[in-house]
């Protein structure tokens, strides 16, 4: 160990160093984790990072506390910011959850509209990136104002990313304890 360490970073070496990552991919029709999750030392007080469907992120959440598995986190994509994930999971099982979310820029009038031609921009991001996408190439054309000002660079829009956190009845901006 290094002695110009402080005790603090000698102590995030020894918990960096006890650290393990833990991989499960489970196959389409498995319903049932508890050969994963029971009992299972080594993901105890994890965190976990869930890049599922909404349906199948709701199964494993629930497994994840009926198998007493404490998780720490449950991070999540842009796939599982939907409302549904509300209704088909306890607050219990997604107390914990934090997602990831990149449709934070939007506009009433382009909601509403979207709305009218059976498009969800709110919560569904390929109809989102192709009304940012459709907006982009119509200021290109008409030279008028983007009406989303996500920057863009080497022809790649950089979307913001928020993290969120389903509570109760919605998704909420997550803080951390730290700030």
């Amino acid at each position: 160990m290094d002695n110009n360490l402080s005790i603090e970073e000698a102590e995030a070496q020894i918990l960096d160093a006890n650290r393990s990552v833990v991989k499960f991919s489970i196959p389409k029709r498995t319903t049932n984790l508890e050969i994963y999750l029971s009992e299972n030392k080594d993901i105890v007080e994890g965190s976990f990072f869930i890049n599922t469907p909404i349906v199948k992120t709701g199964m494993i959440m629930s497994q994840l506390t009926l198998y007493d598995t404490n998780a720490t986190n449950i991070l999540s994509t842009q796939i599982n910011y939907d409302p549904l994930i509300l209704s088909i999971t306890q607050y219990q099982d997604r107390k914990n959850m934090i997602v990831a979310n990149s449709i934070t820029n939007n506009n009433n009038i382009l909601i509403e509209a979207n709305s009218l031609l059976g498009n969800d921009i709110v919560y569904d991001w390929i109809n989102y990136t192709t009304t940012v996408g459709v907006d982009y190439f119509f200021s290109l054309a008409t030279r008028e104002d983007r009406e989303y000002k996500i920057a863009i660079e080497d022809n790649q829009m950089i979307y913001p990313i928020e993290l969120l956190k389903p509570v109760k009845y919605r998704f909420v901006k997550y803080t951390s304890f730290k700030e």
